[in-house]
């Protein structure tokens, strides 16, 4: 059985590093919540990596337009930035928030809880 889907709020585009540590788990968790509460569309940073033409226009059309990288390695703003989209994205990094990148470790709820919330501020 098939989920129905959430009531996106597409003037907000939300992308996050899912990376292979625990910050980018938090991270993609944070925001996929935020997608499934309707604050905002979630994408694919790696579409926009690739100029794929349908996440290159999303964005583009996009009012607000987040990115939260869990790391100081910054590849979801790195891409946005060499995309044209630099000047224009709220920007969050996991570890900025005291949440310390581990691997391997597993996201905790209140880590989770903790960037959801400075995000859902941004908006």
């Amino acid at each position: 059985m098939s989920e129905s889907k959430p009531p996106f709020n597409e003037k907000v585009m939300m992308f996050s590093c899912s990376g292979a540590a625990n910050v980018g788990e938090i991270a993609d968790e944070a925001l996929r919540r935020l997608m499934f509460e309707g604050k905002g569309e979630m994408s694919c940073v790696d579409g926009v990596a690739a100029s794929l033409d349908d996440f290159m226009a999303k964005t583009r059309a996009a009012e607000t337009v987040i990115v939260v990288d869990g790391c100081d390695n910054e590849c979801g703003r790195r891409i946005m930035e060499e995309r044209g989209f630099g000047n224009i994205i709220k920007y969050v990094r996991v570890i900025d928030l005291g949440i310390e990148k581990v691997k391997p470790k597993r996201a905790e709820e209140t880590e989770i809880a903790t960037v959801r919330e400075h995000v859902a501020s941004l908006l």
